[in-house]
């Protein structure tokens, strides 16, 4: 047992805790923020930048002007990507003596629960003597779901793995685990941490209810009977395998990410099998970029990536 906090300390919800933001040329929704530090819901906002643009950078200075002592805002010189700069935002959580630590996307819009909701789950669900790893919810891309229940009955779900943003964990747990891979940039950040959680024992929960809305790339909605039969089938899937519990994500629109996404994609993929799902993701963006009759130049440059590899 780490002796970063006492045993006891896993299940005490009023410890301090802090909301870790990596920005890049992305202002978040920081309205959600106030709200959530006059409410007491989160005692600290971290923002890591990542090189964001002067435009950016000076709107995150004045809301941390605004809140001096409870938002913090680390500017980093180049692109660091996800991984290493949730860690040093980890540390610098530490650094405010937080033990609940949110990690959230700079696009990620939660519901006025989220925070609460999730670390209150954490903290049953630690009382009932499970090992917790993590804690999230579902993330849509829907505002319209945002609240909602779907389907569930349950309150909660076991599932294998979830996104970053969303997640709730503790600096016990991320000590322990060694905290994020740095040798990731930004794709499998997600399925590595959660899935070394899972073979060390810990379990991953889910709330059953969206808490988190985001955009995954840009979004598309469809126009054309073709389109609106294809995302009727990509609607089915995303909801199939929230129901199997594999996973948080429930999408509603197309999400379309930028060439820069699909070649950082290809370079994370330390693996066969990680080569392998990259491909078919990028053979479904080629269909549904087909189908919403992209530019004809984007998808030459799919191609292009689909077959330059890691080059």
């Amino acid at each position: 047992m780490s002796t970063l906090q006492p045993k006891e300390a896993v299940i005490h919800s009023e410890l301090k805790s802090a909301a870790i933001v990596v920005t890049y040329n992305h202002v978040p929704a920081l309205h959600q923020f106030e709200k959530a530090i006059i409410n007491r819901d989160i005692d600290f906002v971290i923002f890591i930048d990542n090189n964001s643009n002067a435009a950016i950078l000076d709107e995150l200075r004045r809301f941390s002007n605004m809140y001096k002592g409870k938002v913090v805002l680390q500017t980093n010189s180049w692109n660091l990507g996800l991984a290493k700069a949730l860690n040093i935002g980890i540390e610098l959580a530490k650094r405010l003596d937080c033990y609940w630590i949110y990690l959230l996307d700079h696009d990620a819009n939660v519901s006025r629960q989220f925070f609460k909701e999730e670390r209150n789950l954490f903290s049953q669900l630690a009382r009932a003597g499970q090992k917790v790893g993590i804690v999230t919810c579902i993330v849509s891309n829907d505002p319209g779901y945002l609240g909602s229940k779907l389907w569930f009955r349950g309150e909660y779900a076991k599932v294998p793995h979830v996104i970053t943003s969303g997640i709730l964990t503790n600096l016990q747990i991320l000590k322990e685990n060694g905290g994020l891979d740095e040798r990731l940039f930004v794709d499998f950040v997600d399925l590595e941490f959660t899935r070394r959680l899972t073979r060390s024992g810990y379990n991953v929960y889910r709330i059953n209810r969206v808490l988190v809305v985001q955009d995954f790339g840009r979004t598309i909605q469809a126009i054309s009977l073709l389109q609106r039969a294809s995302l009727t089938l990509y609607r089915a899937y995303s909801g199939m395998m929230l129901s199997l519990g594999q996973g948080n994500v429930q999408r509603q629109i197309w999400p379309l990410y930028s060439l820069v996404r699909w070649k950082e994609m290809i370079r994370s993929s330390r693996n066969l099998r990680r080569w392998a799902v990259v491909r078919i993701l990028i053979f479904i963006e080629l269909f549904e970029s087909y189908l919403l009759s992209e530019d004809a130049a984007y998808l030459r440059l799919i191609i292009g990536v689909l077959r330059n590899g890691n080059r």
